[in-house]
């Protein structure tokens, strides 16, 4: 993890960092990334950088685990949206007047007597979709797979 200097930093010079290191990931293969480079290209000095990265292994978990981050936050938005997509469609597969709230339309449509009724499954057991992400947050751990 990068040192409490390099997270004081100033936004620009840390996006200045990160890009270069990113370009330089992106422009030969690992084993051949050279610190040399990323500090030429984002205009700082050699020890600069070490006081923020023990070396590039360091820069390099630092830059993936921003990207798990933002992966992570996004897959939660999609399933919120679609979460919220199921339950408008159900909602309004009832004809329901347009003041019914898509809480209580879930409850109408998981409760027990409801779903027997119509010969339904309730939604939150029709597969991948169910599960909500809220309960996808929970399991998985906030540092990624264990098992290195």
């Amino acid at each position: 993890m990068p040192t409490q200097r390099f997270l004081n930093l100033k936004d620009s010079k840390k996006n200045a960092i990160l890009e270069a290191a990113a370009h330089e990931f992106a422009r030969v293969p690992y084993s051949a990334v050279s610190i040399n480079q990323i500090i030429k290209e984002a205009e700082i000095s050699r020890g600069s950088f070490y006081t923020y990265f023990e070396d590039k292994d360091d820069l390099m978990r630092y830059m993936l685990r921003g990207f798990r981050d933002t992966l992570r936050k996004k897959v939660f938005e999609f399933l919120e949206e679609e979460e919220e997509d199921q339950a408008g469609r159900a909602a309004s597969a009832w004809r329901k007047p347009a003041c019914i709230s898509i809480t209580s339309a879930l409850r109408t449509l998981t409760a027990p007597s409801a779903c027997s009724r119509r010969g339904t499954t309730p939604i939150w057991r029709r597969g991948t979709f169910g599960r909500s992400a809220a309960s996808l947050r929970t399991s998985i751990p906030p540092d990624g797979p264990r098992g290195r």
